[in-house]
């Protein structure tokens, strides 16, 4: 059985189908760093969380929350 690693993100309804995969922990974790440093610094984005495994933060004023986040899954 091997692993692969998933970049999901709570805005999209079909998460898995919309998933960027990487065959190693660390090109998720450097995908997910360019993503968190991609929206960071926006106009109308509050930070939440930022850890090497998810990144949240509330957008605009109504404050809707978005979470991408790193998920292992079992390829059989």
């Amino acid at each position: 059985m091997s692993t692969i690693f998933a970049i999901t993100c709570s805005s999209d309804r079909n998460t898995l189908t919309q998933a960027k995969l990487f065959s190693s922990l660390e090109g998720a974790e450097d995908a997910l760093k360019d993503i968190a440093n991609e929206r960071r610094d926006r106009l109308g984005v509050q930070v939440i969380e930022d850890t090497e495994n998810r990144f949240s933060f509330l957008l605009g004023w109504e404050e809707v929350k978005v979470t991408w986040a790193i998920i292992e899954l079992s390829v059989v």
